[in-house]
């Protein structure tokens, strides 16, 4: 009896010496997305040719580009800044090993736990440009006597403001293209219809525009702001391009765990995880003859919401092992969740299905590429438009 009692004290104090995770509590937080619309406008008009009138014609194309960022803004009743915890004493169990890895992104938000991180950076819809008016007939002039119309007024303020002139007599078409951009940061409430705000920090020029929108109208960049603005006072609404959320309240998806909202005692130790919502966006402008507007993008952007669920981290056995690991996307939605003996890695898709790149920092070349393309799709834009209304003098 003696003997089993000087034992139990020598494997006490054994488990005693061992080494412990310390109590170390992580704060992370959540994730905020902000989408880039990059829209590229080209307007042509047919060479002036006196007593004939002249076609106009325009393209438009849009280049979307997403971001993540720790959501910062997100604030308590108390002021504070909501912010989900960790702690390692999680992992700890009593009789157990313990190892614990939890990765953050470079601004604190939490990108895997046991696993490797899947964080997805910079874009949802990378390199998909979608022109509009590419196919657009060419329309019959007026008949009768020679009077100036509308689109005959609109190419003389091409002319005015293009590098490439339409001069009487000349062969040449007149070419003008026009850029605008807009950030927009999104709010995604259950029950509630989705809305947009433009951040007018980094896109001036939206003042009657901020707040909770629907939809906002593009508004040019400084240098095509004069050319924009001698059209618009011509062809009024014809000029308008609209970025507009289609989804509503009703039609809203919400991509969140099939875990339950709280974790009970007994499930373990919660993990408080955000909710991502899928919004449906539209953009309508004025292509081909530029008569009427059509939808010239539509796409599905992941947001990150401010509601959260929770997830249970399984409480460590006394003996033997028990796993957990999970994996996150940039936009806080689960790409891998792992529990018993498992290796931990994430799958390769992430769950609402439109991340396809990992996270990297913009090099030089990236940004001098990115260049290159935004210039390769200009002069493309004029070379169509200069082939629809010029034919006779197309390269």
């Amino acid at each position: 009896m003696a003997l089993w009692k000087s034992w139990q004290a020598t494997v006490a104090l054994a488990l005693a010496g061992c080494g412990t995770i310390p109590d170390v509590t992580i704060n992370y937080y959540y994730p905020r997305a902000k989408t880039q619309f990059a829209v590229t406008q080209t307007i042509g008009c047919s060479p002036k040719v006196t007593g004939k009138h002249r076609i106009i014609r325009s393209v438009i194309s849009v280049a979307p580009s997403t971001t993540n960022s720790a959501d910062v803004d997100w604030k308590n009743p108390d002021g504070s800044t909501h912010q989900g915890q960790l702690r390692y004493r999680a992992f700890h169990g009593s009789f157990s090993d313990a190892d614990a890895t939890v990765t953050l992104t470079p601004d604190g938000r939490l990108a895997s736990i046991n696993a490797t991180s899947t964080g997805q950076a910079d874009t949802i819809i990378k390199d998909v440009i979608t022109v509009a008016g590419a196919v657009a007939l060419l329309g019959v002039p007026p008949a009768g006597p020679f009077v100036e119309t509308v689109e005959d007024q609109a190419c003389d303020q091409v002319d005015k403001y293009s590098a490439i002139v339409a001069e009487a007599g000349a062969k040449n078409a007149a070419l003008l293209t026009l850029t605008f951009n807009a950030l927009i940061t999104y709010t995604a409430v259950t029950g509630a219809d989705p809305v947009f705000a433009i951040d007018n920090a980094i896109s001036p020029g939206y003042d009657e525009q901020l707040g909770n929108q629907t939809s906002i109208n593009f508004v040019p960049d400084v240098a095509s702001k004069p050319a924009y603005d001698a059209l618009k006072q011509v062809l009024g609404d014809r000029m308008t391009t609209m970025l507009k959320v289609t989804s509503t309240k009703e039609n809203l998806r919400v991509m969140n765990s099939t875990a339950p909202t709280t974790v009970a005692p007994a499930d373990g130790f919660p993990l408080e995880l955000n909710k991502v919502a899928l919004l449906n966006l539209e953009i309508d402008g004025h292509a081909g003859d530029m008569l009427q507007s059509s939808q010239i993008w539509g796409g599905v952007v992941p947001v990150p919401m401010r509601e959260t669920y929770q997830v249970p981290i399984p409480s460590p056995a006394a003996f033997g092992k028990t796993a957990f690991g999970i994996g996150l996307s940039d936009f806080g939605s689960i790409t891998s969740l792992h529990y018993g003996e498992t290796n931990g890695a994430p799958d390769a898709t992430d769950a609402v299905g439109q991340i396809a790149k990992a996270l990297q920092p913009k090099t030089p070349e990236d940004k001098a590429n990115a260049l290159k393309g935004q210039a390769d799709l200009i002069a493309q834009q004029q070379r169509l438009i200069g082939c629809q209304v010029s034919p006779t003098t197309c390269k």
